[in-house]
């Protein structure tokens, strides 16, 4: 077994450019009497896990030279309504992704969650973006951490918006240098062991950029979250920001549209600060353009100027959730 594992272990998943050992995928190991080997896999979606089937089987039977092979994807999905209290209330979530950093899909998140609480809804964040929470700071929240009631968080409470992120629960600016377990245990404990008020609205989370742990992570937690791709109207951006759509869709999350944001800069006329030409990442995605955010200077969270913008975006969300 030792051998089988040891070569198989450092199989890619080439959708996420990871290895089984990397995504700790590989959930047990056994042979048969009649050496038939048996081996089934956690943490993969059903195409990863097919993509990889025959290149388990060759090494299994042709360079080892073992009889047969039984291969097993255990999914999850079962437990996940039972285990997740959240599952089982009216609470929407919407999932902000984008396929890099630095375009904004922080700052986005927290001003729809402004958005939908102007319009009357109960609304929550979840700062999923565990190595660069930046909610908190945004919220202009300094010096505070999250309180624990029974072992469960209680979340923070900023403009009547419930907030929880790893920037609550390690202060000091001190970096988070985790491996795959711990990410999933913290986000385990944000979604099943957080004493989120009953009658939630929607619960925005703020992912991390790409298509890591956290993205795969997510469909164990939340059954069909809707997501919102954050992109520069760039070339670069876009192209990488269809890989996270892309990931989304193979994940079974359905995807609600994206938003372009420092898309131009107003002058008298509307410019493009990247000069490049457009690429149209709506059609590659199969979804629309649910508006454009233009680039303003500072960054302040709330003024007038950025509420217009934020309103008729949430507006058009509104209208693909009904």
């Amino acid at each position: 077994m030792k051998q089988i594992l040891s070569k198989i272990k450092l199989l890619k998943v080439n959708e996420i450019n990871k290895t089984l050992q990397e995504l700790h995928a590989i959930s047990n190991v056994s042979i048969s009497d009649d050496d038939i080997v048996d081996i089934s896999f956690t943490n993969l979606t059903k195409t990863q896990f097919n993509n990889l089937k025959r290149e388990i089987t060759k090494i299994v039977k042709l360079d080892l030279g073992h009889k047969g092979i039984k291969l097993t994807l255990k999914e999850e999905k079962e437990t996940v309504e039972e285990e997740n209290p959240l599952n089982s209330r009216k609470t929407k979530f919407i999932a902000i992704e984008s396929g890099k950093g630095g375009v904004g899909k922080s700052t986005i998140t927290a001003n729809l969650a402004l958005s939908f609480k102007r319009k009357g809804f109960k609304v929550g964040i979840i700062d999923c973006d565990i190595y660069g929470p930046t909610i908190p700071l945004l919220f202009d929240i300094n010096d505070c951490e999250l309180l624990m009631k029974e072992e469960k968080i209680i979340p923070y409470v900023k403009d009547s918006i419930q907030i929880v992120s790893a920037a609550l629960l390690i202060p000091d600016n001190r970096p988070i240098m985790w491996r795959a377990p711990m990410l999933n245990k913290l986000l385990s404990t944000f979604f099943n062991d957080t004493l989120w008020n009953e009658d939630l609205d929607y619960i925005f989370i703020d992912m991390p950029p790409g298509t890591g742990d956290v993205s795969i992570d997510l469909k164990n937690f939340v059954k069909d979250a809707k997501v919102i791709i954050v992109t520069t109207n760039d070339i670069v951006a876009s192209k990488i920001a269809v890989k996270a759509g892309l990931g989304a869709i193979e994940l079974g999350h359905e995807i609600l549209g994206v938003i372009e944001n420092m898309s131009y800069i107003y002058n008298n006329e509307k410019i493009n600060p990247f000069n490049l030409k457009k690429f149209s990442i709506e059609k590659e995605l199969n979804t629309v353009i649910l508006g454009s955010i233009p680039f303003f200077i500072g960054s302040g969270l709330i003024e007038d100027k950025r509420k217009v913008f934020y309103d008729i975006l949430g507006d058009h969300i509104l209208e693909r959730l009904n």
